[in-house]
């Protein structure tokens, strides 16, 4: 069975580029945790108190693990968010503040769900530098408390194997670094194979933001689609992955 790899972390502006362009290099269906059938109501969900807006997410994983079953077997899915998030995120609003009211590591709620597609890896990208920036923000300290509490909960939960990238801890400076990164871990764990010379999707360079396999593979006559992509996802990087780095 081709893997299923699911991307974790903060929300921040930039992650989308090095999703997209992680589905691209591993040749990869590229899925967001709230399917298409029901993206339209997410606003409205998103607006409802912590319990009504964690169903809304729940469903949501249910309706991707269904696609995930249907998938041809051949080709490996990467999936931006997934349970994880779900069950990360309801379980610190629950507790509150403070890693020591999180449920013991031993707990059965860190269990994944028997009858929902397991990932064969979760790859949780952070950066120090913007943690610690936050700190600066006295209306902000109180989020970094938060994201370290989603981080621990992410770590504790079993029956998946995991890989950390921290984007400040290995030097990365823009997108290109961060993917590069993540597929040499993810080779290093036999996951896996890639051409790194051959793993750009054409497709990718037309339309960054949608699902590779669903487009027509066209080369453009001039690669200015290229540089221009390159830069905005390289800029998104740098002011929110790697704010230290000028642009």
């Amino acid at each position: 069975m081709p893997p299923i790899i699911v991307i974790e972390g903060p929300k921040l502006k930039g992650m989308e580029s090095v999703c997209s362009r992680l589905s691209s290099s591993l040749g990869a269906t590229y899925l967001h945790s709230v399917p298409v059938c029901i993206r339209h109501l997410k606003k409205v969900f998103d607006s409802q108190p912590q319990l009504i807006r964690g169903a809304f997410y729940a469903i949501s994983n249910y309706i991707l693990g269904q696609e995930l079953f249907t998938h041809p077997q051949t080709l490996p899915v990467l999936v931006d968010r997934y349970w994880n998030s779900t069950v990360a995120h309801g379980i610190v609003n629950e507790v509150g503040d403070g890693i020591g009211n999180l449920p013991p590591k031993n707990h059965t709620i860190y269990d994944w769900p028997v009858d929902l597609p397991q990932p064969t890896t979760v790859v949780l990208v952070s950066c120090r530098k913007k943690l610690r920036e936050m700190k600066k923000n006295g209306p902000k300290r109180g989020k970094i408390a938060y994201e370290n509490m989603i981080f621990e909960t992410f770590r504790r939960m079993r029956n998946q194997s995991w890989i950390e990238v921290d984007c400040t801890k290995q030097g990365c400076t823009d997108t290109t670094d961060v993917v590069s990164h993540i597929i040499d871990r993810l080779q290093d764990k036999n996951i896996v194979s890639v051409d790194s010379q051959a793993s750009l999707c054409p497709s990718m360079i037309l339309h960054p933001k949608v699902p590779h396999d669903t487009l027509p593979v066209e080369m453009p006559s001039t690669s200015n689609h290229q540089l221009k992509f390159d830069a905005m996802s390289n800029l998104a990087f740098k002011s929110c992955l790697c704010p230290s780095v000028p642009s």
